[in-house]
C-alpha cells in the first residue's frame, strides 16, 4: 500500500485526521467467495461530492486496489 500518495492526498486536501471521519469499505464481484470475518454493508450517499482518485493503492500477485476520496462540492 502506499501510504505516501494516501497522506499526501489528505494533506493536499486540506482534511486533518483527527478532525475528519473515515470508513473503509471494499467493493468485491458478485458472487465472490465469502471472506471470514468481513460483513456486508451499504455504502453511504456520495450526492453533493466529488470524487478524488489517487491511484492504485495495492498491487500484488495480479491484485489491485484503487484508492479515492470524496470531497463536498
Amino acid at each position: 500500500m502506499d501510504t505516501d500518495a494516501i497522506r499526501y492526498a489528505i494533506q493536499k486536501a486540506g482534511v486533518y485526521p483527527q478532525y475528519a471521519l473515515y470508513d473503509v469499505k471494499v467493493t468485491t464481484k458478485p458472487g465472490r467467495p465469502a471472506v471470514p470475518g468481513w460483513v456486508t454493508t451499504s455504502l453511504r450517499s456520495t450526492s453533493g461530492m466529488v470524487e478524488q482518485r489517487i491511484g492504485t493503492a495495492i498491487e500484488a500477485r495480479g491484485l489491485s486496489g484503487g484508492l479515492s476520496y470524496y470531497r463536498r462540492l
